[in-house]
């Protein structure tokens, strides 16, 4: 299965269009409400493998979707403390003797 992800201005949405094709055909998939029964684990809408996922986020980007502020504003503050633990406890560490506290 392939996935097509195009921005719509019009209706301020992004249209996704599911499909596989065969050397002759090209087919169309299309999303249908199914009920499930109280404790029962739902199976995926749609599986995509990592190379066509990939290809979904880039064309995501593409219609100017990105990730939101908290997953990667979360990802860097977390890098700044690292750094900042190596620089100031691992390659400067407390000064220490008779005239530091």
């Amino acid at each position: 299965m392939k996935a097509i992800a195009r921005k719509n201005d019009l209706f301020r949405s992004i249209d996704i269009i599911l499909y596989e094709t065969d050397s002759k055909t090209i087919t169309q998939f299309f999303l249908e409400r199914e009920q499930v029964e109280e404790g029962v684990q739902p199976g995926p809408s749609f599986v995509l493998r990592y190379e066509e996922a990939q290809g979904l986020m880039d064309q995501l980007w593409d219609c100017g979707l990105r990730p939101s502020e908290g997953n990667a504003g979360t990802a860097t503050q977390k890098h700044l403390e690292d750094m900042r633990r190596l620089v100031f406890d691992v390659l400067m560490p407390p000064l220490t003797g008779p005239f530091h506290g």
